[in-house]
């Protein structure tokens, strides 16, 4: 019976090793059992399948990546930070130069207001009638003393100089100009050689030192008085009696009359009587 038994286990052991061969085998195990090697140090790493071997490769490449992109974002970074400390300084440079001008500005706005001429509101902060007549007869005034109070906080005299500089030309020639345009009379020959030489100065000037904020061109205005202005009133030798200043001066009075008629219901009833009042 003992020997029946032994013989029973000698037989399954031995399929049991075969079977074992052929798992291994099977499996592609990347080593062999050594059973007498108890403690090896590479057991553990050589007795890992294929297939975690692998993957784990694949965690390496990913951190690998990972990596890689976290030292193209750093670089991005540094290069966003060195463009936006130029942006700043550049931008410091502008709020500099604006703070400078809007000093400037305020003095300018100041000195108009002393010299009893006043922006128009509802023509956008322009000069319309007398105030630019007294504009143009005053600007010299008002440039010297621009100047001196400039000055006074500290402001360069050759700064104040260019501007005064680029701005006068035009002021000088627009003053020569205007009161010939508005002289509701015929203009004298020397008159006509006056404003022609004006009218090429404005566009000169204009050319030089203002064409490049308008696209490199004249503004339809300085377009016209340079270049049409002479050659109507040499042709009918006035410009004047073509004007709508007189029009423009009848505006208050019309107003008035209106007014007084506007309960007049019939239109044409109304117009008369607006027209009858406005003419006494």
């Amino acid at each position: 019976m003992l020997s029946g038994l032994s013989d029973l286990y000698q037989s399954r052991t031995a399929k049991a090793a075969i079977g074992f061969g052929s798992f291994a085998r099977s499996s592609n195990c990347v080593c062999t059992l050594e059973v007498s090697r108890v403690g090896d140090p590479t057991r553990a790493v050589r007795s890992r399948s294929k297939r975690q071997v692998t993957a784990g490769e694949k965690v390496a490449e990913g951190l690998e990546e990972e990596a890689l992109a976290i030292e193209v974002a750093a670089e991005e970074a540094w290069a966003a930070a060195a463009a936006l400390d130029e942006a700043k300084a550049e931008y410091d440079q502008l709020n500099e130069g604006s703070a400078i001008s809007g000093r400037l500005v305020k003095i300018y706005n100041e000195l108009l207001v002393a010299e009893n001429i006043e922006k128009q509101l509802y023509w956008n902060g322009q000069l319309v009638g007398p105030h630019l007549w007294r504009l143009f007869q005053r600007y010299a005034v008002i440039f010297a003393t621009l100047k001196e109070k400039g000055i006074g906080l500290s402001f360069s005299p050759e700064s104040l100089d260019n501007i005064i500089g680029k701005f006068s030309p035009a002021f000088a020639a627009l003053a020569a100009i205007a009161p010939l345009m508005r002289a509701t009379r015929l203009l004298t020959p020397a008159e006509l050689d006056h404003l022609e030489t004006n009218c090429a100065a404005l566009g000169a000037t204009w050319r030089e030192h203002f064409a490049a904020a308008h696209g490199g061109e004249h503004t339809p205005k300085v377009h016209l008085i340079e270049r049409h202005v002479v050659e109507q009133a040499r042709r009918h030798g006035t410009l004047g009696m073509f004007g709508e200043e007189a029009v423009e001066a009848e505006h208050p009075a019309w107003a008035r009359a209106a007014q007084l008629c506007r309960a007049i219901k019939n239109p044409r009833a109304r117009l008369l009587a607006t027209k009858r009042h406005s003419e006494r």
